[in-house]
């Protein structure tokens, strides 16, 4: 899951494809105060979660880095719900089953296919 920052960074990257930080910072800055410093801290966590990739490139006083995303954004979504749906099933089991069952309207053949789901989670 991403903080709200990293979330409106990501977005940004997203809608945009590459970008430098200096381009994101003028982007945020429309909306709110926030310091270079504090774009590039962001950027350089979301590297190291493996959700952007950097690029040097030649600058006009030098180099700089671009970013890109390493994922798009659906599917980086579909990677955090079947996560956080794992991560429920290993928490709660049968309880959280039987709630998907009776708020979703699961067919039995759909409850048989999260409790074979759940089996193969344990057994991870």
């Amino acid at each position: 899951m991403l903080g709200s920052l990293e979330n409106e960074i990501m977005e940004i990257i997203w809608t945009e494809g590459e970008i430098d930080a200096r381009h994101i910072l003028e982007i945020i800055r429309k909306k709110r105060k926030i310091a270079y410093t504090t774009v590039n801290t962001v950027l350089s966590r979301l590297v190291d979660k493996g959700l952007l990739k950097s690029r040097k490139v030649r600058s006009r006083g030098g180099f700089k880095y671009v970013y890109s995303s390493t994922n798009t954004k659906e599917n980086y979504e579909e990677k955090v719900i079947e996560s956080t749906f794992n991560r429920l099933l290993k928490s709660f089991g049968g309880v959280a089953i039987k709630y998907f069952s009776e708020n979703l309207n699961l067919s039995e053949k759909e409850v048989e296919i999260l409790k074979k789901k759940l089996e193969d989670l344990k057994n991870e």
